[in-house]
């Protein structure tokens, strides 16, 4: 499966307001570089905040707010390693903080070694509010990439119980397809359909459950498009 999280990196506001992402009173302490590092990302110059948070981290190496700062810089940069590396070192010091923690179960989805260590985070971050609904879609989606199908459609039964979002939707259509619950992927699919169209990462997925609920024909028109886009000379 390719990323299906794309969306899902909108939808967990992991780039929430940067004030919020540490208590008001550890602001109130924070050192000019990590002042400076947080203006520096509001406004968008991401490499020139690495440099200010990396700064902050070699007079303070615990500081929380430094590290991250430094992981959310490096995330925005596409550094998505270095990012993963650096939530980590924020719970390091500070185990239960919500944004690293979110911020991983989102790189869980990026790659497959990553994806148990997003499911943990997941967990973590459902222990201090199990009401969390992107959080539970995500932990789904990663239980579905890892196979491990009951625990993905016991958190997808959950959400589905309420007002799913669409792109809660489209996860859980595609893992009941994998898991072999063709019917119950296609009722999903034609859920998210009157709100979206499917998009081009997921027709895999809806062209299988169209054709294992006996429809084939629409299978192959499905998938057809994409076919000949992969034929075309470049």
């Amino acid at each position: 499966m390719k990323r299906i999280v794309d969306s899902v990196l909108v939808t967990m506001a992991l780039m929430v307001s940067l004030e919020a992402a540490v208590a008001p009173s550890a602001v109130a302490q924070r050192s000019p570089q990590v002042s400076q590092g947080y203006a520096l990302l509001e406004r968008g110059w991401v490499n020139d905040a690495i440099t200010a948070f990396q700064a902050a981290l070699a007079r303070t190496p615990n500081s929380p707010e430094a590290r991250l700062g430094l992981a959310i810089a490096y995330q925005r940069a596409g550094r998505d390693a270095d990012a993963w590396t650096a939530y980590q070192a924020v719970l390091q010091v500070s185990p239960d903080n919500p944004t690293a923690l979110a911020a991983l179960g989102e790189l869980g989805g990026y790659r497959s070694e990553w994806q148990a260590g997003g499911i943990t985070a997941l967990t973590r971050l459902l222990e201090q509010n199990p009401n969390n609904a992107t959080a539970r879609s995500q932990r789904a989606l990663l239980y579905g990439y890892q196979g491990r199908f009951t625990e993905a459609l016991a958190d997808y039964d959950r959400l589905l119980a309420s007002n799913p979002s669409a792109q809660t939707l489209l996860g859980a259509a595609q893992i009941y397809t994998f898991s072999g619950d063709y019917a119950q992927g296609l009722a999903l699919f034609n859920r998210y359909r009157q709100r979206s169209a499917i998009p081009v990462e997921a027709l895999t997925a809806y062209a299988l459950a169209l054709q294992e609920t006996g429809n084939p024909q629409a299978a192959i028109a499905v998938l057809e498009p994409q076919l000949r886009g992969a034929d075309r000379p470049r």
